[in-house]
C-alpha cells in the first residue's frame, strides 16, 4: 500500500532528478472466504497516496485493489497542486544493480581497479581474442577482494571486436561481482553496447576534447544517466600546467552543460604526467584537483601509475603521490588495488582526513599490521567506498568454486580431480553437495542474496551435468525423489519456480517442470502418470494463488499420493494450511528441506487413502 512505499521514495529523493510515478495497491491484500480482499477504501487510499505529490511524484496511479472510485478520490485530493521537479543535488554516483559508490564530496576515495586491460597481459589478450572471459572474471574477483570499489573494464586489443566482447563481459561481470563498472574504450559503439547491457549507471572512460567526442558520447551518457571521466586533452599538445588543464576543463564543461548534460555526471581527470620528464607535473595535479573541487564543485580522478614512469621504487612514489592528491581533494584513483603499499596509504589517509569514523575501517583492516608489510591487507568487506561484501579471492577448490559461483573454473577443476583418481561420487558428495549446502546457509544468514544464490546454483548445475554420466555408470540411477513443479493457472511468472527447480535438481531430485499457467487437471495428471512424490506449486499474485486450492482438491479427489508444497511472493504458511497443502517454503533453500521431508512422507504411501 501507499504507506509501505513512502520510505522507498524518501530513500531515492537525495539523488532523484527525474520525474517519477507511484502506483500503490489499495493496502496489503488478505484472503477472506477464498477471495482476495484489499482493505483500503477510496478516501483512505486517496489521502495516503496524495502525500507522494509533496515528495515530487509527477504521476499517481492505483494498482491491485483500486477501482475507478479510488482514482476519482485521488484526483480530487490532488486537484490544483502544481508539480515541481525534484531538486536533488547529490554527488556523482556509480551504481550496479545492488551497490552504489558515491564519488566526491566528503565520501571515501573510490579505488577504480585497472587490471582488466589487455595491455601487457598476454593471457588476457589471447582469451579476449578467442572470446573467452575467464581471466577477466578472475581479475575482477581478485581486485574486489583487494578493496577496489569500481572496476575499469577495457577489452581493446588487436583482433577483438569491442562492440561484441564488451557487452558480453559486462554481462559476465554483473553475475560475478557487486562492484559497479567503469567502461573504458575509444570505440563509441562498444561503450553504447556496454551501457545497454549494464543494469546500473556505469562510469564511462572517457570524453576528451577530441573533435566530435563530446557531441557523440555526451548524449549517450545523458540518456543512460552514466557519469563520465572528462579528459582535459585537446589536439596533440599535452597540457602541462594547471592553467592549461583547467582551461580545457572549463571549455568542455561549458559545452556539456550547453548540451543539457547534468553537471553531476562529470568526473574530471586531473591528468597525471610523469615527473621524471616534467618535474612540475605533480604540482599541476594538486592545483587542478583543488580548483575543480573548490571553485567548480567537480570531483576529480587520475590514473596513478603515470606519475612514476621511468623511476625506481615506483610503488613508493605512487603511494606518496596518492596521499598528497587525497590531501588536495582527489575523489577517485585508477590504480592496482593489489598494491599493498597503495591500499595502506589510502586507508591511512582516510583516517587523517576524518572520513573513517573512529578509524573503524582502518582498524578492521590493519589491526595486525607490522612494519615490513606483514599482517596488512584490507579485510573482506572493508573496501573504502565499496560497501557490502566483496567477492572472495579466486577459488582454489571445487567447493570454493561452487560457493563463489566460478562457472569458468569449476569444469577444469573437475577434470583435474577425475584425472587424479577421485571418483565422481566423491566429488559430488565430498565437495559439491557440502558447498551448495553452505551456500544455502549463507543465504539464510543474509550473507548471500538472490544473485549469489542463483550463480552458485548454476555453477553446481554445470558440475552435476559434467558428473552425471559417470554417476549413472556407478549407481542404480535412483533419484532422491520425483517432483512435479508448476506455476498455477492464470500466472505467467516463473523466476522463483525456476530457481527452486534448479536447487532441487542440484540436490539429486528428478524435476518435471510443467512451466507457467498450468491447469490443476494437467498438474495432477502428470503427477499420477509419473508417480511423483511431491507437487510444487508457485504463484506470484494474490489473484492467482487461490488456484492452488484447485490442485489440492483434485489431488484428493483422484487419490494421488503426491504431497503438495506451495510458495511464491504472496503465499504464506497460514494460506498453505488453509487450503490443505502439505508444506510451504518462502524461498528455494527452504524448498529443498521441505522436499526432503515430503518425499519421505510420500514414499510411505501407495495412495492418499492409506497415508
Amino acid at each position: 500500500g501507499p504507506e509501505g512505499m513512502l520510505d522507498v521514495v524518501r530513500d531515492w529523493l537525495p539523488r532523484a532528478r527525474m520525474p517519477f510515478l507511484v502506483k500503490p495497491n489499495a493496502g496489503l491484500p488478505r484472503l477472506e472466504d477464498g477471495r482476495t480482499v484489499f482493505p483500503m477504501g477510496p478516501e483512505e487510499f486517496a489521502a495516503k497516496t496524495a502525500r507522494f505529490a509533496e515528495l515530487g511524484a509527477k504521476v499517481l496511479c492505483g494498482c491491485c485493489g483500486t477501482t475507478p472510485a479510488h482514482i476519482a478520490a485521488l484526483a480530487k485530493a490532488v486537484a490544483g497542486r502544481p508539480w515541481q521537479r525534484p531538486e536533488a543535488d547529490g554527488p556523482l554516483a556509480v551504481t550496479s544493480r545492488s551497490r552504489t559508490v558515491v564519488v566526491g564530496g566528503n565520501h571515501p576515495l573510490a579505488v577504480i581497479g585497472e587490471r582488466i586491460n589487455p595491455t601487457g597481459k598476454p593471457v588476457l589478450t589471447a582469451e579476449l581474442q578467442g572470446g573467452e572471459l575467464s581471466e577477466a572474471l578472475r581479475l575482477a574477483s581478485e581486485q574486489v577482494a583487494s578493496g577496489a570499489a569500481i572496476l575499469d573494464v577495457n577489452v581493446g586489443a588487436p583482433m577483438v571486436a569491442e562492440a561484441e566482447v564488451l557487452p558480453r563481459l559486462v554481462q559476465g561481470l554483473i553475475g560475478r561481482v557487486e562492484a559497479p563498472l567503469c567502461l573504458d574504450s575509444n570505440d563509441a559503439a562498444a561503450l553504447e553496447a556496454g551501457l545497454w547491457a549494464y543494469p546500473g549507471s556505469a562510469l564511462v572512460n572517457s570524453i576528451s576534447g577530441e573533435p566530435g567526442r563530446m557531441e557523440l558520447l555526451g548524449p549517450i551518457c545523458k540518456h543512460h544517466g552514466a557519469p563520465f571521466i572528462l579528459l582535459p586533452l585537446e589536439g596533440r599538445k599535452l597540457p602541462v600546467t594547471a592553467a592549461e588543464r583547467l582551461g580545457i576543463v572549463e571549455r568542455l564543461v561549458d559545452k556539456a552543460l550547453a548540451m543539457g548534460i547534468p553537471k553531476h555526471l562529470i568526473l574530471v581527470d586531473a591528468l597525471a604526467l610523469t615527473v621524471s620528464s616534467k618535474p612540475e607535473a605533480a604540482q599541476a595535479c594538486f592545483e587542478t584537483i583543488r580548483h575543480c573541487r573548490q571553485a567548480w564543485g567537480l570531483p576529480t580522478c587520475l590514473g596513478l601509475s603515470n606519475i612514476s614512469f621511468g623511476l625506481p621504487a615506483r610503488e613508493l612514489v605512487n603511494s606518496t603521490f596518492l596521499a598528497m592528491c587525497m590531501g588536495s581533494g582527489l575523489a577517485a584513483v585508477i590504480a592496482n588495488p593489489n598494491s599493498g603499499r597503495l591500499m595502506e596509504t589510502a586507508f591511512s589517509a582516510e583516517v587523517l582526513l576524518a572520513r573513517d569514523p573512529q578509524a573503524g575501517r582502518f582498524i578492521a583492516s590493519y589491526a595486525g599490521w607490522k612494519p615490513g608489510g606483514e599482517g596488512g591487507a584490507p579485510a573482506p568487506g572493508m573496501g573504502m567506498a565499496a560497501g557490502g561484501t566483496p567477492a572472495a579471492k579466486p577459488a582454489t577448490s571445487l567447493g570454493q568454486a561452487v560457493i563463489q559461483g566460478d562457472k569458468a573454473g569449476l569444469s577444469g577443476m573437475i577434470d583435474a580431480a577425475l584425472a587424479s583418481g577421485t571418483s565422481a561420487s566423491e566429488i559430488l558428495n565430498g565437495e559439491l553437495i557440502p558447498a551448495i549446502l553452505e551456500v544455502g546457509r549463507k543465504y539464510e544468514r543474509k550473507e548471500y542474496f538472490l544473485p549469489q544464490l542463483l550463480l552458485s546454483a548454476e555453477t553446481m548445475r554445470l558440475g552435476f551435468d559434467r558428473l552425471k554420466p559417470l554417476l549413472a555408470d556407478a549407481s542404480d540411477g535412483e533419484a532422491a525423489g520425483r517432483i512435479v513443479m508448476a506455476t498455477v493457472e492464470g500466472d505467467i511468472h516463473d523466476m522463483g519456480k525456476n530457481i527452486v527447480c534448479l536447487m532441487l535438481s542440484n540436490h539429486g531430485y528428478e524435476v518435471v517442470d510443467l512451466g507457467t499457467d498450468v491447469p490443476a487437471e494437467r498438474i495432477v495428471g502428470e503427477a499420477l502418470d509419473r508417480d511423483a512424490d511431491v507437487i510444487g506449486l508457485s504463484a506470484l499474485m494474490t489473484t492467482t494463488m487461490v488456484r492452488m486450492a484447485d490442485t489440492v482438491r483434485l489431488r484428493d479427489e483422484r487419490g494421488c499420493r503426491a504431497r503438495i508444497m506451495v510458495g511464491g511472493a504472496v503465499v504464506t504458511d497460514a494460506f498453505a494450511v488453509s487450503i490443505g497443502a502439505d508444506g510451504y517454503s518462502e524461498d528455494a533453500v527452504g524448498a529443498v528441506r521441505e522436499a526432503a521431508r515430503l518425499v519421505g512422507a510420500a514414499r510411505g504411501c501407495q495412495s492418499l487413502e492409506n497415508c
